[in-house]
């Protein structure tokens, strides 16, 4: 939980990894009811490295190394947010998994 680059929000999410020796925690976003039924640990500020996500529909290729405006589906806000495609990975449903970093949010 926490903000991340500069939204107003409060992220709730499922924590899927954690490197002890760097901090990194890798996680997936969640509504904010999970944590209210499930209980929740507040991790409090935080900054985002990257997002990993699955592109389903695009009006342009998706090419590595360039800089994409996106919405994430559970952008509460419905903002759209910017970064720079690091790593591309075509699974087998045809959809894309990328990695974008260098985020910015506006």
């Amino acid at each position: 939980m926490g903000m991340s680059c500069g939204c107003p929000v409060t992220h709730c999410g499922v924590v899927t990894d954690v490197d002890a020796r760097n901090g990194v925690i890798n996680w997936n976003v969640t509504c904010p009811l999970r944590p209210r039924n499930e209980g929740f640990i507040d991790i409090g500020y935080y900054v985002s490295q990257a997002y990993e996500g699955v592109v389903k529909e695009s009006r342009e290729p998706i090419r590595l190394g360039q800089r994409y405006w996106f919405l994430p589906r559970r952008c509460m806000l419905q903002w759209r947010h910017s970064g720079l495609v690091n790593a591309i990975t075509r699974m087998k449903d045809g959809n894309l998994k990328v990695r974008i970093e260098g985020l910015l949010i506006g």
